[in-house]
Formats: C-alpha cells, structure tokens, sequence
C-alpha cells in the first residue's frame, strides 16, 4: 500500500466513529461527566540550522565556516506537509475543572535537495555541495495529559 492510500485510509478509520457519533440523540437529557472527541488537522514543519552559543564558546572559529554551512544547508532544505490525528477523552470533574486524555500520532519532518559540508580548519576550509533529494520523515506518539479550568462556568 503506498504512502498517500495509507493516509487516506487513516483519515477515512478516524472520519466513520465521528459520523456515528455525529447521529446521536440530541433530546435534553442529564449532562455526562464523560466525553471522546476525534481530531485531525494537516501540518507544515520545517528545520531551520543555527549555530549554537555552546559550540562557540569552545571553539570561537567555527563561526565562519559552521555559520556558512548552516545557511547554505537553509537554503536546501523546504518545509514538508504532514498531520496529526488522535483521539481524547474528558472528564468533568465538577462544574470548573475538566481533566482530558488521548493519543494522536504527528507526521513531522523536512525535505532537501542537497546538503553542504566543509572539511580542514580555519582560516582555509573546503567546501562541498551533494545535490541529492531527501525527505526525512519523523513520527511522534504523544500522550497529554491537560486540566481544564472554568473561571465562570455559568456563561
């Protein structure tokens, strides 16, 4: 199964529980402490290089050839499309507070069409160019745990 039937596929098992739930009962009815809600949106991610404070100060040359490098490799580098999608569960504690919990899974990363290295040591060092198409791909389980807190619940 390719990449994109996959994602659809995803989106389709994530889309059906939503309907059904869509199609309940709406008669006034005592509140329930418990709620499920689905979610999925598409994301945009994107890595931007800089050189960090820590490494210069053990080693004050490496600005010039490191600062060069990390904007050559900006350039070669593009954002990637990917989503987040999951699922969350709420509990109303009382009428202020609300605990909620879940799963969703993040697609995450970047996209090149080159890399820039150097090699040698300051003052004089080569640099080299690879044009090459990578897309790095990075997945992400996460698990939030969030209280909710109501400063008026009677609005």
């Amino acid at each position: 199964m390719n990449p994109s039937t996959k994602k659809f596929f995803l989106l389709f098992c994530l889309c059906i529980p939503a309907l059904f739930a869509a199609a309940q009962d709406t008669a006034p009815s005592e509140k329930s402490k418990w709620a499920f809600s689905l979610h999925f949106s598409p994301d945009y991610s994107y890595r931007y290089l800089k050189i960090s404070e820590y490494a210069l100060f053990f080693n004050p040359y490496r600005i010039d050839y490191a600062g060069f490098l990390d904007s050559m490799n900006n350039n070669f580098e593009k954002g990637k499309v990917g989503f987040t999608a999951g699922s969350s569960v709420f509990y109303s504690a009382s009428n202020r507070v609300t605990l909620e919990t879940g799963v969703s899974v993040s697609d995450k990363g970047f996209r090149s069409n080159g890399f820039a290295t150097a090699s040698g040591v300051y003052p004089g060092f080569d640099y080299h160019r690879f044009n090459n198409y990578t897309s790095t791909r990075i997945m992400y389980l996460e698990v939030p745990l969030v209280v909710h807190y109501t400063l008026n619940p009677d609005t």
